[in-house]
């Protein structure tokens, strides 16, 4: 080959090895920045975890002040009668199960009245069907939580979360011959007591703890449970729990057992990147890992690209429109007065039938907007200014039920706005506005019930609303 033919091969291997190179520094750069965005987003969610896994237990020993450590022949019959009960409950043996109650307690009804059953076949896969109204919030309370792999795009990723649950719960048992059985009326009301007693405890720790609020909160969101009860860990088909007596403790005619059921979960925990940086998606529903499946599989193609330009603004402004009109339904039914702000969504979703409506489609959260906390429980004629009050607003806490609280209304707007810098209002009248977050009309002022309507002004003020 001459000198002539070597300088074009010449040229071409260092071309080649050129491409390589860059190749190499982009593989390496993008692994780099996937390694750093990982960090940031462990950092974002370890709080959030750490405050869940110090939720405490609640003493339950002074349920039979005179009661005492029964003899181990008493306490071995009191112990197999009430794990037989929960394993009959976690396999479904519903008659096994009844047959371990004691008849007195059955508050007259036959077996074909009692609640569980129903709720088991209701549910269908148990706890799963229930994880979107904040069961697994409720579960990782008091949990053993480990992230593992995480995923991400723009606004939207995957965590993988390891849960091992310690589940306390108390039942009794009343004295039936020989035997013991259980006394179905005082345990549901021991689960009652207990959900209450942890919403208390919550909502006095002292405000010196960051955590408190977050976690009364999540006691307070869905049915108002206070944490997951032995009965609904045995419901669910997703968990196989293991259940252990601790204590035992017994009159002649009473006995109370302190139970522990311990189970791991793995779940894949959807993510939302707003504003105030990664956190978990409680309002979208997470996905359960069984053994066979890997967290890559379950998560593949699930991640959410926002909709962007005058299309999603447009939907925005309607779904608005059908919430502002649901929520004006409401108040004519019930006596001109405004929901509660913890339950607007569920108080406006009867009118609308339309899950869909509560996420704007430039958003990534399956929940999109938030409710004017100052109208909660308000009479409607109460309000000043009708079609200067912001009654909903987009936002970017991302949870059914949204509003600012403790912040002052209007705090989780999407800054800058979600549609070319604007955002989309529903105001009391019913009419949707969009305006930029730093616009007169929808400052402090436009929350509050008794303001007056502002000075006349020119059509071409309002030229934002066209938009």
């Amino acid at each position: 080959m001459s000198g002539r033919d070597r300088r074009p091969m010449r040229s071409l291997l260092v071309a080649m090895m050129a491409l390589v190179l860059i190749a190499a520094v982009s593989i390496a750069l993008s692994v780099a920045n996937a390694r750093s965005t990982s960090s940031s987003v462990r950092a974002a969610l370890l709080p959030i975890i750490t405050a869940l896994s110090q939720a405490e237990a609640i003493d339950t020993t002074d349920l039979l002040p005179d009661g005492v450590t029964p003899p181990p022949p008493v306490a071995q019959a009191i112990e197999r009668t009430a794990l037989a009960y929960l394993a009959a409950i976690d396999t479904g043996d519903w008659e096994a199960a009844w047959a371990l109650t004691d008849p007195e307690s059955r508050g007259g009804i036959e077996m074909d009245g009692w609640a569980l059953p129903r709720i088991a076949e209701a549910e269908g896969s148990g706890l799963e069907s229930r994880w979107h109204d904040g069961m697994l919030p409720l579960l990782m309370m008091g949990a053993d939580a480990e992230m593992g792999r995480i995923v991400t795009e723009e606004m939207s990723g995957w965590v993988e979360l390891t849960v091992r649950t310690a589940v306390p719960g108390t039942l009794v048992l009343r004295r039936a011959g020989e035997d013991w059985a259980l006394d179905l009326e005082a345990t549901r009301q021991i689960e009652a007591r207990d959900a209450v007693r942890r919403q208390l405890k919550a909502l006095s720790q002292s405000d010196d703890d960051p955590s408190s609020f977050f976690r009364a909160m999540i006691m307070m969101e869905g049915d108002g449970l206070g944490a997951l009860a032995l009965t609904e860990l045995a419901l669910s088909r997703q968990m196989q729990a293991e259940f252990h007596v601790e204590q035992v403790r017994a009159t002649d005619d009473r006995a109370i057992v302190r139970v522990k059921g311990e189970s791991i979960i793995r779940v894949a925990m959807p993510l939302a990147n707003g504003d105030r940086g990664w956190s978990l998606a409680w309002c979208r529903a997470p996905v359960f890992l069984d053994a066979e499946v890997s967290f890559e599989d379950a998560v593949a193609g699930t991640l959410r690209a926002p909709m962007r330009g005058r299309d999603a603004s447009q939907i925005c402004r309607s779904n608005l429109k059908q919430l502002a009109l649901g929520m004006l339904m409401y108040t004519q039914d019930y006596d001109e007065h405004f929901p509660p702000a913890d339950r607007w969504c569920s108080a406006v979703y009867p009118y609308t039938r339309n899950r869909a409506i509560f996420s704007c489609p430039a958003d990534d959260a399956d929940f999109s907007y938030a409710f004017n906390y100052k109208l909660s429980r308000q009479y409607r004629e109460a309000v000043g200014h009708p079609a200067g009050t912001i009654m909903l607003h987009e936002s970017e806490i991302g949870r059914g039920n949204a509003f600012d609280w403790p912040d002052y209304p209007g705090s989780s707007l999407p800054i800058p706005g979600r549609h070319d810098g604007l955002n989309n209002y529903a105001w009391v009248d019913g009419s949707v506005s969009m305006r930029h977050p730093d616009h007169p009309s929808v400052q402090a002022d436009a929350y509050r019930l008794g303001q007056q309507p502002p000075p006349r002004r020119s059509p071409m003020d309002d030229f934002d609303d066209f938009r």
